[in-house]
C-alpha cells in the first residue's frame, strides 16, 4: 500500500478539522515564545490557506507542490511559518513521486523536520518542532518492516502525542505555567484505583471497552472519584492493551441508503453482517476493536 495525492490531501483535511475544533484551547496555553494566545488561530488559518489552494486531485507530486506553496503565502506568526517550512522540506522529496512508499515517506518526513528546524534562529526543544521530529523518528522505525503504513502512521502518531506531553518537563516556562499537562496534576487517586479495578476484572484479556469503563466508573462512584475524560484516557491508557493489527473502532453505521461513502469525510462503504452500508471510523487513531464502544444508529 503506497500514499496518494488523494490521502495526503485527506490527512491536511482531517487534522485542520481537528485543528478548528481545539483552536480555542490552543490559544488559551499559549505562552511561548510570548503569551499573545494566537498560535492555535495561526496554525488554524495557515492550514484554511492551504487546503483553499488545492482541490484534493492530482499526484503526490502534484498535492505536496500545492501545499508547499500555498503554505508560504497564507503562513501567519512563527507558528505558521514552521508550518510553512515542513511542507517545503516535504516537497524537495515528494516531488519525485507520484504515490509515495513507506521509505519515501520516511525520507520526505526527515527532509520536513530538517526545514522546520532552519526556520527558526534559536529552535528550543518542548516546542511544535520537538513533536515533529519525534513523529519523523517513529516514522523511520518503520524501514523494511512488513507492517502496513496506516498501523506505522498510527505509531508515529502515538510517538507525537507523547512528546506532546512531555514538552512541559523540556522547557522552563511550560513547566512553569503547567499549560500542556493540564489536569493531569490531579490525578493522583487514579493508579490506586487503576489497580483495584485490575483486581476486580481478573487476569486475561477484557476485550470489550464499555465493560471496562462501566467497571472504572463504578468503582470511582464508590471511592468519591469524579472520573472527566481526561482521567478516562488515563485508566485506558494504564489498563488496556491495545493490538496494533486491530481494525479502527466504528464510531457509527449508517443504514442502506442513509448516507453516500465520503472518504475525504471520513465516510467509507463496508459490508456489515451480509449487508452493504456507509460506516464512519473514530477519529481518535488511538482506539482499536480491543478497545471497542458501541455503534451509534
Amino acid at each position: 500500500m503506497n500514499i496518494s495525492g488523494k490521502d495526503l490531501y485527506a490527512s491536511l483535511t482531517f487534522g485542520y478539522s481537528n485543528l478548528r475544533e481545539n483552536m480555542l484551547k490552543i490559544n488559551i496555553i499559549n505562552v511561548f515564545p510570548v503569551a499573545d494566545g494566537d498560535t492555535g488561530s495561526n496554525i488554524t488559518h495557515t492550514l484554511k490557506s492551504i487546503l483553499s489552494h488545492t482541490d484534493g486531485t492530482g499526484t503526490v507530486k502534484d498535492i505536496s507542490n500545492n501545499f508547499a506553496r500555498a503554505a508560504l503565502l497564507g503562513a501567519r506568526g512563527n507558528s505558521g511559518m514552521i508550518i510553512a517550512q515542513f511542507f517545503q522540506g516535504f516537497f524537495l522529496i515528494a516531488k519525485e513521486f507520484d504515490e509515495l512508499t513507506i521509505k519515501a515517506l520516511i525520507d520526505a518526513a526527515k527532509a520536513a523536520v530538517a526545514s522546520a528546524y532552519k526556520a527558526v534562529e534559536n529552535p528550543m526543544e518542548g516546542t511544535m518542532l520537538t513533536v515533529m521530529r519525534s513523529w519523523a523518528n517513529q516514522l523511520s522505525l518503520a524501514e523494511g518492516s512488513n507492517v502496513p503504513i496506516p498501523i506505522q502512521l498510527r505509531r508515529a502518531l502515538r510517538a507525537a502525542r507523547k512528546a506532546e506531553k512531555e514538552t512541559t518537563n523540556q522547557m522552563e516556562l511550560l513547566k512553569r505555567y503547567q499549560v500542556v499537562d493540564a489536569g493531569a496534576k490531579d490525578a493522583s487517586p487514579l493508579p490506586d484505583l487503576a489497580r483495584r479495578i485490575a483486581e476486580a476484572l481478573g487476569a486475561g484479556p477484557h476485550l470489550d471497552f464499555n465493560v471496562f469503563m462501566d467497571a472504572c466508573e463504578a468503582d470511582a462512584h464508590r471511592h468519591g472519584v469524579k472520573l472527566t475524560a481526561k482521567r478516562k484516557k488515563l485508566l485506558q491508557s494504564e489498563l488496556c492493551d491495545t493490538r496494533e493489527e486491530a481494525a479502527p473502532v466504528l464510531k457509527k453505521m449508517y443504514k442502506p441508503g442513509k448516507a453516500a461513502p465520503d472518504p475525504l469525510h471520513g465516510l467509507f462503504e463496508a459490508t456489515m453482517h451480509g449487508k452493504i452500508c456507509v460506516v464512519e471510523y473514530e477519529p481518535d487513531t488511538g482506539l482499536r476493536d480491543s478497545q471497542q464502544v458501541g455503534l451509534l444508529e
